[in-house]
Order: structure tokens, then sequence, then C-alpha cells
């Protein structure tokens, strides 16, 4: 769509067509291309790098040096393009497309010089329509700063690979503060922005299903429908005329700006290790955790808004997930500044209801919290907000048929195992029905009839948190009507018990890919200490062979992984593909490789044993970064109702005792096709399109034999399924309370 002239105008990507076909038939190999190159471009002064290890400064610059002394500085210069990368003809422009998925969405783009070298003065949120203020320049340059001084920790890795690229942006002494910090005030330069912005010097991109029939084009590569016209003149000078929306305001001063950052007085040998209940009622639980390690301004909250009604059916879920939709549309007016400020919402729905998590400097986060249960109580659904965000879910769930088959395998075998999980086909045949009045009346039932569970972490003390609870709990509690849960309304999703020696099989038809997806879960049993090590000492012993073997010898195809996952209490093990093959030849491939496993196992030795489980260990034992990461852990075993908190300390002391026989017992026991305790279920995304011929026909008669012996019975309803089976017990026990 750019200047066909101008480098850019072309993909990322390649396909065999660009990469062997068409440079083949012109000769110009693609193998030589890149020998020129490196020739030309491989020179020292226009490498950058960045080094991340646990020796010193000096021992890492001293292996650097050794490395990389000998590459030649050749005489060349990094090549600028100054042209620019729309011309007159593809400006003022509209470009229609048309989606795979059925998704809509509309991008303008404005054509600007290079503005690289204003790093140091570029704020783009201050590009408002009445011109540069200074004191918004001073706010952001406030609010930039104590970003930077009061940075979180990231993963050293992320980081270390993030500066490697802004080594070539940036003057070396700025690589580490140019992202963040703003020193210039430049008024021309903010003028000189807004001069861009102009319809005539603009290219807008619709991208919607309802253009299909209007293109008159088709990207050669991708086969991607599109049409792109010229914006009539009539309409550029309309735009361009000085009416202002009234909905744009400029900014007020930010009232969610911090000023004090002093940090909580604690004892760190008094305080305790874990978050423990702080404060539990009819209608709120609170876990608190005193942050004693990262010692920053900040604090995370998380609420969680739990009722039963929600999971009863999918006309239910639907509902919640609109009202969810339409109250962030809502709210996202009242959270810029909130944003700008470093201080952060984010709010979703669940199967049980919804959850939000505040994170940032501390505060004012209380002041925030108030702002979100007000809305929370007062919020009014706009009805033409509603069709319009009603409408937006029905095409979501619709293109919930184009994600990748292994992903979809993932959902279904989920969907399958879970007591409450509605497929994206339940949730499509229950939406119709629902209106502004419905919504209404089941989100009165839902504030009258809910617990919250709550988590505090960070720079908060008990006052503080004292009173956040009361902001979470007076509005409801005051509410009329409201009614507290019964203890065995608490009760959460729980797990579907496959029989032993039971393997199941559910399939589903893809035609919008041509390629399949499976996933083979093998139900582990309980989630518990012992448990936990020993499934994950299993997949950490054969994860290399089961990708070598699948994915490089086999070439089953480029998705190959074994991995462990944790459901509802429940643990599994599982292996994922996506390939061009056949699902059944692929699963059979699957068991023929778990097959030989046993062997492994058995020649495994003592030393390469004891290698694995010192992995394990590093593994489980590896600390949190940063204070978000860190929160974010402790949350999960909150979400997942097992509150054990320390559970890798344990781990890793179970560990210690497990032997080579354990894991072969378990791998007997649970794994092996024979195994009396095996209980399998198989997930098929099968593709009709283009599958690769008569792979089943190269299955040796051994592999047959060993594809019928598993006694695999098909899952024609799911609801069957789940009526005829077991559920595992409720996940967790609370087992810590504040002293």
């Amino acid at each position: 769509m750019a200047d066909p002239n101008h480098p850019f105008n072309m993909f990322k990507t390649g396909t065999k067509q660009t990469l062997w076909d068409i440079p083949n038939k012109n000769k110009s190999y693609v193998c030589e291309k890149l020998l020129e190159f490196h020739s030309s471009w491989y020179s020292s002064h226009l490498m950058y790098l960045a080094v991340l290890g646990k020796e010193d400064l000096n021992t890492l610059e001293d292996m650097v040096i050794s490395l990389f002394i000998h590459i030649e500085r050749k005489d060349v210069e990094m090549p600028v393009w100054v042209d620019p990368i729309y011309k007159e003809e593809q400006l003022a422009t509209k470009t229609i497309v048309v989606p795979v998925k059925d998704v809509r969405e509309l991008c303008i783009n404005f054509l600007i010089n290079n503005q690289q070298p204003n790093y140091k003065s570029m704020y783009v949120n201050g590009l408002k329509l009445r011109g540069p203020q200074e004191w918004f320049h001073e706010e952001t340059k406030l609010i930039n700063s104590l970003e930077f001084q009061y940075k979180d920790n990231e993963p050293p890795l992320n980081y270390v690979t993030m500066l490697t690229p802004q080594m070539i942006r940036y003057n070396l002494k700025d690589v580490l503060i140019a992202e963040h910090l703003i020193e210039e005030w430049k008024p021309d330069l903010i003028t000189e922005l807004l001069s861009y912005f102009r319809p005539d010097n603009m290219r807008v991109t619709v991208i919607s299903k309802t253009f299909q029939g209007q293109t008159n084009a088709e990207d050669k590569y991708y086969g991607t429908l599109f049409a792109v016209s010229k914006i009539p003149m009539e309409t550029i000078n309309f735009w361009l005329e000085d009416d202002i929306c009234e909905g744009i305001i400029m900014p007020s001063k930010n009232k969610y700006l911090a000023s004090n950052f002093t940090l909580v007085p604690i004892e760190i040998h008094k305080e305790p290790e874990i978050p423990k209940i702080f404060y539990n009622s009819s209608i709120l639980r609170c876990w608190l955790k005193i942050d004693t390690e990262f010692r920053l301004p900040k604090a995370y909250v998380a609420v969680d808004f739990f009722s039963p009604i929600v999971a009863v059916d999918p006309f239910n879920c639907n509902i919640m997930d609109i009202f969810v939709k339409l109250f962030n549309e809502d709210f996202s007016k009242h959270i810029h500044n909130a944003s700008r400020a470093k201080l952060h919402l984010q709010l979703k729905s669940s199967i049980h209801g919804f959850n939000f998590v505040l994170h940032g400097f501390n505060q004012k986060i209380n002041k925030l919290l108030k702002r979100i249960i007000e809305r929370l109580s007062t919020f009014t659904i706009d009805s033409q907000r509603f069709e319009i965000i009603k409408e937006e879910k029905i095409r979501k769930l619709k293109s919930i048929e184009t994600e990748n088959p292994y992903r979809s395998a993932t959902r279904y075998s989920s969907i399958i195992l879970s007591e409450t999980s509605w497929s994206p086909r339940e949730l499509l045949k229950s939406i119709g029905g629902i209106d502004v009045d419905s919504v209404r009346g089941f989100m009165n039932n839902f504030w009258s009839h809910l617990y919250i569970e709550s988590f505090m972490y960070g720079n908060l003390n008990r006052r503080m948190a004292v009173i956040l609870i009361h902001l979470l709990e007076k509005p409801f509690l005051s509410r009329e009507g409201f009614r507290p849960l019964l203890s065995r309304e608490l009760i959460r999703s729980r797990e579907v018990e496959i029989d032993d020696g039971e393997n199941k099989l559910y399939e589903r038809i893809t035609e919008l890919h041509s390629c399949s997806g499976v996933q083979v879960n093998l139900q582990c049993g309980v989630q518990n200490i012992k448990n936990n090590v020993v499934v994950s000492l299993f997949n950490q012993i054969i994860e290399e062979s089961c990708y070598n073997i699948l994915r490089t010898q086999e070439q089953l195809g480029y998705v190959v992984t074994s991995i462990t996952r944790k459901s509802n209490g429940v643990l599994y093990f599982c292996i994922i593909v996506q390939s061009d093959y056949n699902p059944i030849f692929v699963h059979t491939r699957i068991e023929h490789y778990l097959s030989s496993v046993e062997s492994l196992l058995n020649n495994l030795i003592d030393e390469e044993f004891l290698k694995h489980k010192e992995s394990l260990a590093t593994k489980l034992l590896e600390k949190p970064k940063g204070m978000i990461e860190q929160a974010v852990v402790y949350r999960s075993d909150i979400i997942d109702q097992c509150y054990i908190f320390k559970a890798a300390e344990f781990e890793v002391k179970i560990l210690t005792s497990i032997t080579k026989e354990d894991i072969i017992e378990f791998y007997q026991q649970k794994i092996n096709l024979t195994g009396p305790k095996r209980r399998m279920l198989s997930v098929y995304i099968r593709s009709t399109l283009n599958p690769k011929p008569d792979e089943c026909s190269t299955l040796s008669s051994s592999d047959i034999n060993l594809f019928i012996t598993s006694k695999i019975q098909k899952i024609d309803d799911i609801n069957e399924f789940k009526k005829s089976h077991r559920l595992y017990p409720a996940p967790g026990k609370l087992i810590a309370r504040w002293p």
C-alpha cells in the first residue's frame, strides 16, 4: 500500500513462492543473496550487543572482546531512507479490507516526518486541539520521572533483549532513560506535529466482512480482498473545517497523581511471609501481604466478585460478559487520568462473575477504588451501546471457529472436563434473547447475591487495608434485599473424573484451516505436593525427547509440545500437536512415542536423573523478579483455591526424596497405554482441507494394534459424557489466617 519503490512496501514474512519459486526462476538465489548481504553489511560498527550473565562486568567484557574482536569494520554506513513512505497518490485514501475473521476495525494513519531525533521532548498525549500546554508537559515529565525512579523490576533477559534495538535508536548515554524521561519543552515541535494531522495527509483503512463483494483487488500472497479509493474532496474539505467536537476537551490537572512515596514501616521478621486472611465476613474475605522485598511505593489490589447465578447457564454468562464490556467502555473516560498517573485498572468477566485488578502508586489507590465501586452501583446501560456490544459479542463467538486448531483442541479439552463451562456454540445459541432489561434484571440479582474475595499486596499497612475493605463491603451490605451466600453456594467449578482405564475421544471439524489439532490429556489425579512434583519431573525428563522425536524426526508439525496443567485442583499431562496429517495418524504417533518412554526411563542413568531433579528444583525456586510478578504468583494460588503460597519450597523438599522408581511407577500406572489407572481424553480438531494423502496407510501393524487396543470411546454428546461421570472433590482448604 506504500510507495511501490519504497523498501517499506513489502511483507516481513516470506513464502515458498517468494523465497524459492520466484528467485529460482529469475536465477537470483536466496542463499547467494544472504551471503552477499553478509559480505556487505556484517560490520562491527553496525552491530549492537547487550549481554546478560552472572559474571562481573569486567569478565563479561573480556568474553565479548574475545568473541567479537575479529569482526571486520567495513567501509559502509547504516542506510537511511529520506523519501516518505507514502506519496501524494497514496494519501487521502480509503482502503476497505475483507478479513478472514468476523472483525471490524478502523485504522487512521497520518504521515509525519521522522521524529527519532526528538525523543527527549516528544509526548504524543500532549497533541491536543488547542495547541501546546506547558503545564501538561511538566505533568507528563513528572509522571515519567516517577515511573522511572520507582520502576518495578522485570525479567533480566527480557530487559537486555529490549535494550539492543534501543542502542540503535538512541545515543548510548540515553539508552536506559530515553523511553522514560522527557527533558526538553519544545512547543514549536508540538505545533509542527499537529500540522501533520490533516485529512489530506492521512490513510483510512476499514476492515469488515460487510465489504464482501465491494472489492476490486486481491493480495497475490495472502489472498486478502481489498479496494483502495480516493476520499472525495468535498469530504476532505468538510473535515478541514474548524468545528471542534464538544466531546473533546482539554485535560484537567491529574487528581490521581501521587505525591507521597513514603514506605510503610515494617518489621521484616514479624511480618507474615505469605498472604494471610486479614478480614473475613459473610460477604468479603480479604487476603493481605505487606511487601517486605521490593519496597516500592506501590500496591496491587485484586477483587473477585462471585455469584453462583452466573455459571448456571450460558444466557447468564453472556449477560455478565456484555455488562463488563459496557462498564469498561463507560469507565474508560474516568480511568484515563489514573492510567496517566501510573495507576492501572484491568477489569474482565469470568465464569463466576467478574474481577478487577488495580496496581500502581498506592497513595491514590483508595480514590480509584471508591470511584469504581460508586460507578458500578450507579451505572446505567445505554441501549444504543448495548446493541453494538451485543453484536460485537456475537461476531466474536462466531470468530472463535477461526482460531488455530491446536488452540481449539485446548479450549474443548477444558470445556469437556470442567463442570461449569459453556462451548462457543452454546453461548451463541443463548445470546439472541438478551436485551437491556434482561441485563438490568440479572445485574440487580447479582449485586444482591454475591461474595467478594480480595487480595491486597504491596506498600499497604493494616489501616490502609481496612479503608479499602470498607470501600468494598459497605455498599453491598447496605443494599436493600442483599442476602449473603450460603457456604454451599461458595463451591466453584469441579473437574469431571475420567474412569480408570477409560480412553475418550472428542472430534470437531474445521473447514477453515488446512491443518488439524490434537491434544492428548492424561488425567493424573488430585493436585497435591507430591503429585505436583511427580508429574512435573516426568515432563521435565521427557520434554526434550518428545519434541525431538515428534517434531524434528517425524516432522508431525510446527506446534509440538508436552505440558503439565492444573484445572480445578486436578493435574494433567498433555501432548499437543498441530499438523497437516490426519489426527488419527498423529495420535497414533503420540501413543507410539509414549510407549517408547518406558525404555527412556529404564535407561536413564542416576547422574542424568539427578540433573533433571536439579533443573526442576531451579525452575521451582526461581523467584519473581518484580512486585507485579510476585503479586500474580500469590493471586494465582487464591484463584486456584489451593492457598499454599509456598508450594515451590515444599515441592523442592519432596523432590529430593523422589526416585526414578517413583517416576517409572507413575508412567506404568497413568501414562502407559495399558496402565490400570490411565485416564485419557483426546481432542481432535480435524481439517477437511488438503490432508496429507494416505498417511494412515504407512502405519505399521504394531501401530494399528497399539491404537486398537486403546479401546477409544468417542464422545458424541458432551453433556451426556459429563452426566455419566463423577466429579473430583472441590479444590483447596484455607490454611492461613492473620495472626
